[in-house]
């Protein structure tokens, strides 16, 4: 049975067109300006609150739900916007866990150390 059949004989109705209706349309969403800080800057962010982050580790972070953020289509493709205060939270929160297992935090240069020149000695044992 199809909309022509005997279902519907005797039924009427009026079709608007979709200019004409007295219906309100729905406003753009009003939380647009909140999902406003994008990877790059997100990266960045990390990085001043010292604990850097890679771009590529901020969108799995958007990826598996760890930031509030939306993903737009954008003239270069995908792209995710995230909140300034979830950030903020995340951050917070991987500090807390640093701290609760007696990390210290994430140093940003390798250590004076490292980068001592060898004097020729080897300093393994049995080895001279």
């Amino acid at each position: 049975m199809g909309i022509t059949g005997a279902g519907w004989e005797g039924r009427r109705g009026i079709i608007i067109p979709m200019d004409i209706t007295t219906e309100a349309r729905p406003d753009a969403p009003h939380d647009a300006p909140l999902y406003s800080v994008t990877v790059e800057e997100a990266a960045a962010l990390y990085e001043r609150a010292g604990v850097p982050r890679t771009i590529r580790r901020v969108q799995k972070y958007c990826a598996r739900g760890d930031l509030d953020c939306k993903k737009l289509e954008t003239e270069a493709g995908e792209k995710y916007y995230i909140t300034m205060a979830s950030i903020e939270r995340h951050v917070a929160q991987i500090s807390d866990a640093q701290a609760a297992a007696g990390r210290a935090p994430t140093r940003l240069d390798a250590s004076v150390d490292s980068l001592a020149p060898n004097d020729g000695h080897d300093q393994r044992i049995g080895m001279e």
